[in-house]
């Protein structure tokens, strides 16, 4: 059976995209409930503890991102007993070190938290932590047997557990808060967490049947094979983890927990609405695995249609996004806050630059070449702390957004000309493709005028009105666009070429 056909391919793609929206409509729910009930400054406790205690992600050692390969590898070899090793050796290695890492950092993540918060702020986070640590192990746990449904070509599987589970955590929050507090939430991560690892691993067992009832079978070599496959993934995932954990960090020091409820809101508003472009693009990265062993030559090709179209779309979609700001905040915050406006509108910026690399970064996945990611991650790190402590001292919590976004730019621009340069492109005639310019100026300019009508005027049905017609605008600006019918037809090709491998 062809594991890329095209039916398998388009309902990853569809349900990878449904379990997105579902999540951000749920996160969205999320923090309008928290605001509501508990206040912005609760939110920044959440925030602030949530992203302490993800610091301890980086003890994974890349073993998840590993188990995807290994896992296919061996079922494309019908070696379900190997599959089933893998599983089994990275659940028992992650539970037992993340159990010991985990407990014995409880201390350190405490004095992190008692230097960034104060009064019964910090007393509420000393409360949540542990169970925020426990909600971290269960995730992890179940991110092993998620990666093995992925390995399994079972991202479906996986994309409406993902769903599902979300959607069980705001029913739980719901439930709880009012009740616990924010202790309540982090009770519902718990929950969400460990009923995720139960059902993921039961559904894994149903696809990979030499899976035992429990993990028991942990092999040594195993494991030495997946930690070499894992270093340079590990490497990226530990600096985007610190980039996350630091910005908050630095934005609760300089900015103060409002900022940072504030910041928390923009930033998992623009990271869940950049993940339907992320991992929609995703699938390239199997498709060129395979093309670069069989036609080493078409690998320019793809980047190119890729980095072309993913640009039309990206303009239209961020521009949408900043346009409707305002709107957002009046429906999501209940009322025009601009501090709120203000992070997101840099952020969108940053983001949007950061996501015009992801056909390079899943390029570099594809074949293999992932030293450009780890630099390009590396880049976003230190420049982004660097940047966001010097100009938050300065300016406060406006200065570690403004440092935060400078990070994300010049990592992401050095990774496109890199690869553009790489692929013999004269990268400052194609970074900006000629037809585009029209529509980025003429959507910057739409930009302009709803974030200015709507700072002077604030009035709900003027920044409703603005951001409607701002939007319609952008809409039909880029349906006349002759990218249009051109990104239809490259979709219709990806498929087509998918069928074929």
């Amino acid at each position: 059976m062809n594991l890329y056909n095209k039916r398998r391919v388009s309902l990853n793609v569809l349900t990878t995209v449904i379990q997105v929206v579902v999540t951000g409509v749920v996160f969205i729910f999320f923090y309008r409930y928290l605001l509501d009930r508990l206040g912005v400054e609760q939110l920044g406790v959440w925030s602030i503890v949530l992203a302490t205690a993800s610091v301890s992600r980086i003890g994974d050692f890349g073993l998840s991102a590993g188990v995807v390969r290994f896992v296919a590898q061996a079922l494309a070899k019908e070696d379900r007993l190997g599959a089933a090793e893998i599983v089994e050796t990275v659940a028992i290695t992650l539970g037992l070190l993340m159990a010991v890492l985990l407990s014995a950092g409880i201390p350190f993540f405490k004095s992190v938290l008692e230097y960034l918060l104060f009064g019964q702020e910090r007393v509420t986070a000393f409360e949540i932590l542990p169970y925020v640590l426990l909600s971290v192990w269960g995730m992890m746990i179940a991110g092993v047997f998620l990666a093995g449904l992925d390995g399994c070509q079972r991202i479906d599987l996986r994309s409406w557990l993902m769903a599902i589970s979300n959607i069980f955590f705001l029913i739980l929050t719901i439930l709880w808060v009012p009740h616990f507090g924010l202790k309540g939430a982090a009770f519902a991560q718990v929950v969400q967490s460990l009923v995720l690892a139960f059902v993921s691993w039961w559904t894994l067992r149903r696809q990979v049947e030499d899976l035992a009832i429990f993990p028991i079978r942990w092999r040594l070599p195993v494991l030495r094979q997946m930690i070499g496959y894992g270093v340079s993934s590990q490497v990226i995932s530990i600096m985007s983890v610190l980039f996350d954990s630091i910005t908050k960090g630095l934005m609760s020091k300089f900015g103060g927990l409002s900022s940072l409820g504030y910041y928390e809101m923009a930033n998992k508003l623009l990271i869940q609405s950049r993940a339907i472009i992320v991992e929609a693009n995703r699938v390239i990265v199997p498709m060129v695995s395979t093309i670069k062993e069989r036609q080493p030559e078409k690998v320019v090709t793809i980047f190119t249609r890729s980095y072309r179209s993913l640009f039309y779309f990206a303009v239209l979609f961020y521009m949408c996004v900043a346009i409707s700001l305002p709107s957002i905040s009046v429906l999501w915050i209940g009322s025009y806050q601009s501090i709120f406006v203000q992070y997101a509108l840099l952020l969108t910026f940053g983001w949007f630059v950061n996501t015009l690399a992801v056909p390079a970064f899943f390029l570099n996945y594809g074949t293999g070449e992932l030293r450009q990611n780890v630099i390009t991650q590396s880049i976003i790190g230190l420049v982004g702390f660097g940047a966001g402590s010097i100009l938050g001292f300065l300016t406060n919590g406006i200065g570690v957004v403004l440092g935060s976004v400078f990070g994300l730019t010049v990592g992401s621009v050095f990774l496109i000309v890199f690869h553009m340069r790489k692929s013999g492109m004269c990268w400052s005639e194609v970074i900006i493709p000629r037809d585009m310019w029209h529509l980025l100026v003429i959507g910057s300019i739409a930009v302009w005028l709803s974030a200015y009508g709507s700072y002077a005027y604030r009035s709900r049905a003027v920044v409703l009105t603005i951001g409607v017609i701002c939007v319609v605008g952008i809409m039909i600006l880029g349906w006349t666009h002759s990218m249009r019918k051109e990104l239809f037809r490259l979709m219709q090709e990806s498929l087509t070429t998918a069928q074929t491998l």
